[in-house]
């Protein structure tokens, strides 16, 4: 069976956009996510990392729920996240799920309030979902799932603290971390960071 556990309508929508199922090795991540553990994701050339943490949102959150973010993806840069978000909206079709962009291309005041009014799935730049947090224009209290997309890149073009600040605030929810390599910003990163991960290679 194609994208075995996934539900239904998210099937149609990957099929839709030429998905017809996981990569062998995307298909060993999604059962090892699916146990729940924080992962250190090494990809070490390998491609799918980026589409399968956009899969493993929408298997997170496959229906609408009240309430504050169960998913927030940090992404590298502007374009990365723009990208990133335009995936989920076309993926989700028909999932009515609210999804929120915040980049700094964006407003910020806009972006507060498009998220306080309610959203499922929130993808973005370190720095404006860091600004949006520290400005109480994000509740993490029902968070699920903390995904950080590249962070190799992620900690060479941001303040690492902002991201240890913010991850050490998280609640108890699901961390899986995408990197290239683990190399001595990422492996400081990690100690800063209240949680056990786990490494695996894709």
């Amino acid at each position: 069976m194609a994208f075995e556990k996934l539900q239904e309508t998210l099937v149609e929508n990957l099929s839709r956009a030429g998905f017809e199922d996981f990569l062998p090795e995307q298909k060993k991540l999604f059962s090892k996510i699916r146990e729940g553990k924080n992962l250190v994701i090494l990809t070490e050339g390998s491609k799918g990392l980026s589409s399968l943490f956009l899969i493993t949102t929408l298997h997170k959150v496959p229906v609408p729920e009240e309430g504050s973010p169960r998913v927030v993806i940090i992404c590298a840069t502007d374009d990365e996240a723009l990208e990133r978000y335009e995936d989920l909206k076309k993926w989700s079709r028909h999932m009515d799920l609210t999804i929120d962009l915040a980049h700094e291309k964006g407003k910020q005041i806009q972006q507060r309030n498009d998220i306080f009014d309610g959203t499922e799935i929130v993808i973005g730049t370190t720095k404006r979902i860091y600004d949006l947090y520290i400005q109480s224009g994000l509740n993490l209290n029902l968070l699920r799932l903390f995904i950080i997309d590249d962070a190799n890149q992620t900690l060479m073009k941001n303040n690492p603290g902002f991201l240890a600040r913010f991850a050490d605030s998280l609640p108890k929810c699901q961390i899986l971390i995408g990197a290239k390599k683990y190399n001595e910003k990422l492996e400081t990163f990690c100690e800063q960071i209240p949680f056990g991960f786990l490494k695996v290679k894709m």
